[in-house]
């Protein structure tokens, strides 16, 4: 209600007036504030709920680029599964070639008796020059087949054969070791050449046996790789929305009190430029019944009404103040 239609005017409808205005200027201030502190909660909102929206979108898209390699995990980790079980195809390896067998080493036994140093070239060598030499010294002597010649050549006979008889048997039992080693590596040979031909082939069928696995394996790893990668970006993704609801909640609830607080100003400094200008004008209200009461006239002139001085002129100066009366009313 405008002060005019309370029938004031003057001073009293200026002070009332600007109460008036003061309030209503501190209550579009309050709506004002109040509004932009809802517009900003909702344009802070809206800009978390994009960013969500996009985060969220970007996971699914990265999902669905991802699903072959998931499935294709999935289905080899069935299959190794499946092939690893008893009777499967990687339950138990089966070597379809030809295993070696060491058959043991076998060479005559070394041996040697007389007959073999009769035998020995070197032993008759030597005997024969030994008697050669008996014979033509008894021959020299005249007593060429004498029962001493025959006694001298049974004695060098004798002492030959017990001296030859370890040379002899040394020489035989070298010629038999080298024999024996000869052999020994011919054997220790096959072997080997056998065994690596085994083993080699041993290698091939067990590498293109486990080819499948292998291929499978690679797979399903590529699958778990990518479920743990999923699993990371999804644990992510749902922790940045959170941290986006969390913020979001925080700025509408500081919203909700800014708008609140901006209401309570509002309606506080109304009240007060009300409360002032009603007060103001209380007190003026009373002054002019106190001026009144007194003898004094109304208005924005308050000059006793019983003075006989003039008061209200300055260019006819003030008077003499001891003729100044004031008359009090009677009561």
């Amino acid at each position: 209600m405008g002060v005019t239609a309370l029938g004031l005017t003057g001073a009293t409808a200026a002070i009332l007036g600007a109460a008036e205005v003061g309030a209503g200027t501190s209550l579009i201030t309050g709506v004002m504030g109040a509004d932009a502190q809802k517009n900003a909660a909702e344009t802070y909102a809206a800009s978390a709920n994009n960013a969500a929206d996009i985060e969220w979108a970007m996971y699914r898209q990265n999902r669905q680029d991802a699903l072959p390699w998931l499935t294709a995990g999935a289905n080899a980790l069935g299959q190794i599964s499946s092939g690893l079980q008893p009777g499967g195809k990687w339950s138990d390896f089966n070597y379809s070639g030809n295993v070696p067998t060491l058959s043991p080493f076998t060479a005559n036994e070394f041996s040697f008796n007389a007959n073999d140093l009769y035998a020995d070239p070197s032993y008759a060598w030597r005997k024969s020059e030994a008697l050669d030499a008996i014979k033509a010294a008894s021959s020299a002597a005249g007593n060429f087949g004498s029962g001493n010649m025959a006694t001298a050549m049974m004695g060098a006979a004798s002492n030959m054969a017990s001296t030859e008889y370890a040379n002899a048997w040394s020489r035989d039992y070298n010629v038999y070791s080298d024999d024996w080693k000869r052999d020994y590596t011919v054997y220790s040979d096959d072997w080997t050449r056998k065994y690596a031909m085994y083993q080699d082939d041993y290698v091939k069928q067990y590498s293109k046996w486990m080819d499948t696995y292998n291929l499978l394996t690679g797979v399903s790893g590529g699958g778990q790789v990518t479920a743990s990668n999923l699993g990371q970006m999804g644990t992510n993704v749902a922790s940045s929305v959170s941290d986006l609801v969390s913020s979001t909640g925080k700025t509408t609830a500081a919203s909700i009190t800014g708008s609140a607080n901006a209401w309570g100003n509002a309606l506080t400094g109304a009240t007060n430029q009300v409360t002032s200008g009603v007060g103001t004008y209380l007190n003026l209200l009373q002054q002019e019944k106190l001026l009144s009461a007194l003898g004094y006239g109304g208005g924005s002139s308050y000059a006793p009404t019983n003075s006989t001085n003039n008061f209200s002129n300055p260019a006819t100066g003030y008077g003499d103040w001891s003729t100044a009366r004031i008359a009090y009313p009677s009561y």
